[in-house]
């Protein structure tokens, strides 16, 4: 470190004495961990999380909370769960100029700018595009250069950009122009960094000519004020920032770091020695920056830095292989601290890594391959024991572990074939003290006493020839009595006791013929409560023994007792401070009161546990009991009933745990294991993070396809009119009936464990709590005002409940609206009454008629039959006109059905033609017709030559496509216009009263049917299968029939609403038995109840909230004129229904038989 005052600096003689004491202290009771460096945990976003490019140049967080981050393959936008990836887009001027993004801020509007290797470009979030801002000869009002290296967004609204060639103010967005602040020819070098100070000078880092500030419209050298006279060694700055005490630092590419003192006449020194581990390790220095917590944190090509100001010098965090959540790289390149104090950290070709303040401070120990001697000697733990003098020993599969809290070092104790005095195995299941400070060890080979004093141990074997001995060599767990007795949990002979004085061993067993008796020879775990009785676990339930009487009474699982345990194995045995045992099993937790024997409480998964299997059980301090299950940590708090689940992603060894493996020592620490090492930490390790998450929208979809911004030439605006993060309200109508949104939590504290609750205000009353799954889907929503709601709570379960809210407003078909209610109501009372009243007429001119008949006494029969007739007929023919009512319903009806495709079709065609590839290719041709006469050197020369031509290759596919699409659609128009023209005729025709069919092929009139409803098929994902066992050959109207199926179709669509997308399914089927063709139309909807199936034909009968009742109505009346038949059959609510038309068959050379009067 070297230190300027002036031309020279002097130190105290005194301060130098009491650092060195200070010095001397820390380094005398801290030096092992002096020289360690810090160990953060680290979330990684790389290409596997969808980020776009991994090499990291600026970090940056907007208003909602999104994070942003610039790449060298594009801006990026992070949500929590999904990146949006913004990038260059040939011919698209609203895209982003260039795909190196070199720095990005946000504006006082909120808004974003972003400097990239080609260009400036200014982001409106709301409207999602792009404005492009490049060098223009001979425009002095342009940017200087287009390479922007730093943007600097003010609070008063400035914006002050850094390019290769110099400082650039903003003068006018709209207009695009900016003043060029290079009035000093020595300044005209890349400017790299900005920074307005607190003494309100705009300080200016560059490449090649050291350090300015900006004042009175004034670009003045740091050297020529300030009396240091200060030069810095290497004048290639990277980056200048100012903390808040004053103190500017200002890192450089070949000489570290420098800190100017804030009173401007001292600099210090900090150059890299990368020996010194409390140095910066590497000479380029990139990036300084200062979080919340008052951190300095200094990024270099060779690892990450913290300064500590108590000690002036710097602690290293830096990539480890070995560790998983470790940085991902040493090459650091950008610093960002969000809204929620984690830290972000750009890497050079990693990607970025995110650390919290709030993540769980856990230690962990493991193995570690390149310290095996000073590490766990296994990762797979069943034990721990502190002895007398705060020491831990560890179980584990490879040996006796000693772990010395204070210096976190391990030592070793393992078995030695050579020396008897050894560990009788390396495979140790559990250890216990005794009062004279021996350790008991249970293991796969018997029973050692250990004298941690000289390492040696005592075995104790099972000795077939002595009934005194122990049991059974395996040995699951030990437990040693306020006696000193040692109880031994046997693998399969039972419970043994030894009594150290005579070193004796009695033995329990299970008697089958004897009920109070051991309930199983398999022991897994003993203990002891506070009144001296043994309770021991089994492979067959929980044991209480009673020395006095010498029975054993077993707890069994049974339905009929509500006391009964949750499950048979048991794992892990717990004595609380209150004097209540705490029983794991392989089902569920069970607190027990051991004098009442009565069963307290039982808690499962249902109750917040992360697991049903409990293999370890601790207690910390305050009553809370710490629990290993197999799918994490669970912590119940007693005085909130509730538990707090943690796994992996917090720190936690694994989501596996062992046997036993907790405890707490006398500090208060906990120390819970399992199969990848330990945790050890401090209860207040786990405390929540508290920051209730913003909670936006991301994305609308209709029909599974993501709507954009847009807005005609006339102004008038689409569904969105800017980006759903930013929209208030959006109006649909009855054609958009299947629709979804998504949402995202904005918090970043392991965001995969945010759960989101949904609901649609004035459609559903309860809200829809999802977990973690981020969007909703609602289809066929009535006509109506309505609110979408989303809240979102955070990895720890804390709830933002205000959220975000969205008004919805679905407008109804034009048939659907009360003016066409009234139009229509006029039309069929009008067509009523004149009917009715035209009959009355006609009835009574016939009477006259006849009494005038009778009156000439008119005795000539034939004349008299003649009369009759011709009366009749006219009577049938007013009857007819009388029921044009009815007629003109269905016209309504049947059109109305046919306008929703027709309403689809168009809306596709001008889907297709707004984004129509077209446009681009008129700017391709223009820029082609530019360079006309240059064509050779501008396509082999040009990068955009180059990718003109690529350009034209790609475009032949999409215009095809689009002209495909375009015919398709085209042409459902048309057979729907047609359709329509049908209908109308047929409607005519039957006003006419013609009723004459023709013969049609069947299968043939249902493939027109499915045509017409493929458009509504494919938005609503239904599958259709056909089964053509029949070319039958039928009389019947085709008109009619086909409006028969599409009534049918679209009743089937619309009871299979609420079905998942993959579980819309369609049956159709055509059969004869010689005499009647049968066709069959089935699927897997709601069902009709039998209540409802007698009336399902009714005229007026409907289900539907919306529905009049005439579409299955007017089907019948349609197939009883044609002489055919229509049968409907369900099994039931939810079982779906099957329709079934029943024809005569007829023979095709036979002709057609006259239908039957």
């Amino acid at each position: 470190m070297e230190t300027i005052q002036g031309l020279e600096m002097k130190t105290n003689d005194n301060t130098r004495i009491v650092i060195l004491l200070i010095l001397l202290f820390v380094f005398d009771g801290l030096q092992t961990v002096q020289a360690q460096e810090l160990d953060l945990r680290f979330m990684h976003y790389g290409l596997e999380e969808g980020i776009s490019q991994v090499t990291i140049s600026a970090i940056a967080q907007d208003d909602k909370g999104f994070i942003w981050i610039g790449t060298s393959g594009g801006l990026n936008r992070y949500d929590g769960r999904n990146f949006m990836v913004y990038d260059n887009e040939m011919f698209e001027p609203n895209s982003l100029s260039d795909d190196n993004v070199l720095d990005i801020c946000k504006d006082t509007e909120g808004n974003l700018w972003v400097g990239t290797a080609n260009g400036l470009n200014y982001l409106n979030l709301r409207k999602q595009e792009f404005t492009q801002y490049f060098k223009e000869s001979g425009n002095s009002s342009s940017i200087s250069d287009n390479r922007v290296h730093d943007v600097l967004c003010e609070s008063d609204g400035s914006v002050w950009i850094g390019t290769d060639k110099g400082l650039n103010k903003l003068i006018d967005r709209e207009k695009g122009e900016f003043s060029r602040l290079d009035k000093n020819p020595e300044f005209s070098v890349p400017a790299v960094s900005l920074f307005r100070g607190a003494d309100n000078k705009l300080w200016i880092g560059t490449y090649g000519k050291g350090l300015f500030y900006y004042e009175n419209e004034e670009i003045t050298h740091f050297s020529e004020t300030y009396e240091t006279n200060y030069r810095f060694l290497n004048d290639d700055i990277n980056k200048v920032y100012q903390e808040e005490n004053g103190n500017i630092w200002v890192s450089t590419t070949e000489d570290a770091v420098y800190k100017i003192h804030s009173e401007m006449n001292r600099v210090t020194h900090y150059p890299a020695n990368p020996n010194d581990p409390n140095a910066l390790h590497n000479s380029n220095a990139r990036e300084v920056f200062q979080d919340s917590k008052g951190i300095i944190w200094l990024g270099t090509e060779d690892g990450l830095h913290q300064y500590r100001p108590s000690s002036d010098d710097f602690i290293r965090v830096s990539s480890d292989p070995q560790q998983p959540f470790s940085l991902s790289s040493n090459r650091i390149h950008a610093i960002f601290e969000d809204n929620q104090e984690t830290i972000w950290i750009g890497t050079w070709t990693t990607g970025v890594n995110a650390y919290s303040y709030y993540q769980k401070q856990l230690g962990h120990y493991q193995r570690d391959p390149n310290n095996p001697e000073k590490s766990l000697s296994n990762n797979s733990l069943w034990g721990f024991e502190e002895d007398q003098e705060g020491n831990i020993w560890i179980a584990t599969n490879n040996g006796l572990n000693k772990f010395n809290k204070k210096t976190r070092e391990f030592q070793h104790y393992h078995h030695n074939p050579e020396d008897p005095n050894s560990l009788s195995t390396n495979l140790i299941f559990g250890v216990h003290e005794d009062a004279e400070g021996y350790l008991w060890l249970s293991s796969l080979n018997g029973i050692n006493r250990f004298d941690p004093k000289t390492g040696k141990a005592e075995h104790y074997f099972h000795d077939p020839d002595d009934p005194n001995s122990l049991s059974i060599n395996t040995m699951w767990d030990l437990f040693l009595d306020d006696k000193g007795r040692v109880w031994g949990a046997t693998g399969g002979s039972g419970l043994d006791m030894l009594n150290p004085e005579t070193g004796n061993f009695t033995h329990y067993n299970h008697d089958p013929d004897d009920p109070n008796s051991l309930n199983d020879q398999m022991v897994t775990v003993v203990n002891q409560d506070n009144s001296g009785k043994i309770w021991l676990g089994t492979q067959k339930g929980l044991n209480v023994f009673d020395e006095e009487t010498g029975i054993f009474e077993t707890f069994e699982v049974t339905k009929e007792n509500p006391h009964s345990l949750a499950g048979y194995q048991i794992y892990d045995l717990h004595v609380d401070a209150k004097g209540n045992l705490w029983v794991g099993t392989g089902q569920g937790l069970n607190v027990v009161d051991p004098e009442s024997k009565e069963l307290l409480q039982y808690f499962t998964e249902e109750d917040g546990m992360a697991h049903n299997t409990v293999w370890c059980i601790t207690e910390d301090e305050d009553g809370k009991i710490y629990l290993g299950t197999s799918f994490g940590l669970s912590v119940y708090n007693p005085e909130t009933n509730s538990f707090q689940n943690y796994d992996q992603r917090d720190g936690i060894q694994a989501n596996e745990f062992g046997v036993g493996a907790a405890l707490t020592d006398s500090e208060g620490y906990i120390y819970i294991g399992g199969i990848n090492g330990f945790n050890m930490f401090k209860p207040e390790a786990l405390s929540r993070n508290q920051f209730a998450p913003p909670v936006v929208l991301t994305d609308f979809s209709l029909f599974n396809k993501s709507i954009p911004i847009t807005s005609d030439e006339n102004g008038e605006q689409g569904i969105l009119s800017k980006s759903i993060t930013y929209t208030n309200q959006i109006e649909l109508d009855h054609t958009h009936d299947v629709f979804s949104f998504e949402f995202s939590a904005l918090s970043y504290l392991t965001p995969e464990k945010n759960q989101f609750a949904y609901k649609m205000e004035n459609f559903e009353e309860n809200w829809n709590y999802v977990g973690n799954r981020n969007y909703a889907t609602y289809t066929n929503l009535p006509a109506g005002e309505y609110t979408f709601r989303v809240k979102a709570a955070n990895n720890d379960g804390v709830w933002n409940e205000e959220g975000v809210a969205l008004q919805l407003v679905m407008t109804p078909p034009f048939w659907k609206t009360n003016w066409f209610y009234f139009i229509a109501s006029v039309i069929v009372v009008g067509v009523a009454i004149g009917g009715y009243r035209w009959r009355v007429r006609s009835i009574y001119n016939q009477n006259q008629r006849l009494e005038k008949l009778v009156k000439e006494r008119t005795n000539e029969l034939q004349q008299t039959l003649k009369d009759l007739r011709d009366t009749r007929n006219k009577l049938v023919e007013k009857a007819h006109k009388a029921g044009m009512a009815d007629i003109a319903t269905g016209v309504l009806h049947n059109v109305g059905n046919i306008l929703n495709s027709v309403n689809t079709s168009s809306s596709l065609i001008d889907e297709t033609l707004e984004k129509t590839k077209l446009s681009g290719f008129e700017k391709a041709n223009n820029l082609l017709r530019k360079h006309i006469n240059e064509i050779d050197s501008f396509i082999a020369e040009n990068p955009k030559g180059k990718k003109l031509m690529n350009y034209y290759l790609k475009l032949e596919g999409p215009l095809k496509e689009e002209q495909e699409k375009i015919k398709n659609y085209s042409k459902r128009l048309s057979d729907n216009i047609k359709l329509i023209n049908e209908v109308i005729a047929a409607q005519q025709s039957y006003a006419t009263a013609n009723t004459n069919n023709d013969l049609h092929r069947l299968s043939e009139i249902v493939d027109d049917a499915l045509m017409l409803n493929t458009g509504s098929t494919e938005r609503h994902s239904i599958t259709i299968k056909k089964e053509y066992n029949s070319s039958a050959l039928v009389i019947c109207q085709r008109t009619k029939l086909i409006h028969v199926l599409v009534n049918i179709l679209k009743n089937a669509k619309e009871a299979m609403a609420e079905n998942d997308d993959d579980n819309k399914l369609i049956e159709i089927k055509l059969d004869d038995d010689g005499e009647y063709a049968y066709l069959s139309i089935s699927d897997n909807g709601h069902g009709i109840t039998e209540k409802n199936r007698g009336k399902i034909f009714t005229q007026g009968f409907t289900t539907k909230d919306s529905g009049h009742g005439f579409g299955l109505h007017s089907s019948a009346n349609y197939m009883k004129e044609m002489g055919s038949e229509i049968i409907v059959d369900s099994e039931g609510e939810g079982e779906g229904a099957v329709f079934t038309l029943k024809f005569e068959l007829q023979e095709a050379q036979g002709g057609i038989k006259d239908k039957p009067k």
